[in-house]
C-alpha cells in the first residue's frame, strides 16, 4: 500500500524516505544506558531499553514544551517551595491532556515498527510509565 505514494518518484527521493522507516536509524540516536536489566518482566524491560533512552534523547524538547506551556499559561515557580511545584508539575503532566498527549507523541514518534506494536498492545500502562517518567525528568530541572 505504502509503495503505491512514492511509485511516480524516482529512487531515492525524499518522497520515499518518508513512507521507509529505518528502525535502525531510530535506535542508533537513542543514548545507551547502563541500567541493572536482570530478571525484569516486558514492561520494565521496554521502559529501560527504549522508553529511558528516548526520554533522555528528546530532553531538551519537553524542557522547551514545558517552558513555553509555563509561559502561555503564565505560570511562575519562583515563589513557590519544592513541594508545590513538584505538585504542580505532577498536576500539569496528569490533567492537562493535551501536553501529555504532546509529550507521549514526541516519545511514540521514535518508536520502531515493533516497538509500537507493543505499545499499542499495552497502551494504557506505558503511557502511565512515560508520564511518571516526564515527571520525574521536569521535577529535576525545575527542583534543582
Amino acid at each position: 500500500m505504502l509503495s503505491n505514494c512514492t511509485k511516480n518518484y524516482p529512487k531515492n527521493t525524499f518522497y520515499q524516505y518518508i513512507y521507509m522507516r529505518d528502525n535502525t536509524h531510530l535506535q542508533q540516536l537513542r543514548p545507551i544506558l547502563q541500567l541493572d536489566n536482570a530478571e525484569q518482566n516486558t514492561l520494565l524491560a521496554f521502559q529501560n531499553e527504549v522508553l529511558r533512552p528516548i526520554l533522555k534523547f528528546q530532553h531538551e524538547i519537553f524542557i522547551q514544551l514545558f517552558a513555553g506551556y509555563l509561559t502561555t499559561q503564565n505560570i511562575s515557580f519562583e515563589k513557590l517551595d519544592q513541594t508545590k511545584i513538584k505538585t504542580h508539575i505532577t498536576q500539569i503532566i496528569q490533567k492537562n491532556t493535551i501536553i501529555r498527549q504532546q509529550c507521549i507523541g514526541i516519545v511514540i514518534g521514535l518508536f520502531t515498527t515493533s516497538e509500537f506494536q507493543f505499545f499499542l498492545e499495552n497502551q494504557q500502562d506505558i503511557q502511565k510509565r512515560i508520564a511518571n517518567m516526564l515527571i520525574e525528568r521536569l521535577c529535576s530541572v525545575y527542583l534543582s
